[in-house]
């Protein structure tokens, strides 16, 4: 019984430690961006250790593909909350398709600091890279569109590669107008950053329009 006991202790601390590492990263990445954070900035920030922080990640790469897990997990979850399979959506369906957005600006929001240091750790390591389309990966948006090609909806393009179009537009959008307020590549100075309900419901239109071939 004692031993369960300590074990159950010991995990809880673990946990606590991992979570700790986890918040302070999410907080410097925020503040100082990836690139310049270093794990002894976690350590102070966490108030933990060296010896506490390899007993748990090899790098500080390591710790971001924990967060990017976290990221991975909500996005899942926003998604399963939807209830019904992917041959069960319906993208031309504006309500469903605004729903899946809602879902992808709200989690991306929610994780911003941890997709800027994807972007930033993307553009100096080549193993980052690699995994950057597996971490967002455009499965099941390529299973909606081609359920809707099945059903006989003309697509604006061949699935896969309308699936890249749209993944790869909607990352950006969000990355320009959620970590830079505008100032990249592709932003205004024109106006200000739009409120979630206006960049959610612009995107949908602009998608609901583009995803099916106009004659």
């Amino acid at each position: 019984m004692k031993g369960s006991q300590s074990q159950g202790i010991r995990k809880a601390k673990a946990e606590q430690t991992v979570l700790a590492l986890k918040e302070a990263a999410r907080k410097l990445f925020a503040e100082r961006g990836y690139l310049a954070t270093k794990i002894t900035d976690i350590l102070a920030e966490a108030g933990r250790s060296a010896g506490v922080f390899y007993d748990h990640f090899a790098s500080k790469e390591e710790l971001l593909e924990a967060l990017i897990a976290d990221f991975q997990s909500d996005a899942a979850a926003g998604a399963a909350a939807m209830d019904c399979a992917a041959d069960e959506h319906d993208l031309s369906d504006r309500s469903q398709l605004r729903a899946h957005i809602e879902v992808f600006w709200r989690t991306y929001t929610s994780h911003l600091p941890v997709m800027v240091a994807m972007f930033q750790a993307s553009m100096v390591d080549e193993g980052v890279t690699a995994g950057f389309g597996e971490w967002l990966n455009t499965t099941m948006l390529h299973q909606h569109l081609e359920h809707l090609e099945k059903r006989g909806v003309a697509l604006a393009g061949e699935p896969a590669l309308l699936a890249s179009a749209l993944s790869s537009m909607l990352l950006q959008f969000a990355y320009v107008w959620l970590a830079t307020d505008g100032r990249a590549p592709g932003g205004t100075g024109a106006r200000s950053a739009p409120s979630a309900d206006e960049a959610v419901d612009m995107l949908t239109s602009l998608i609901h329009n583009g995803i099916v071939a106009k004659n």
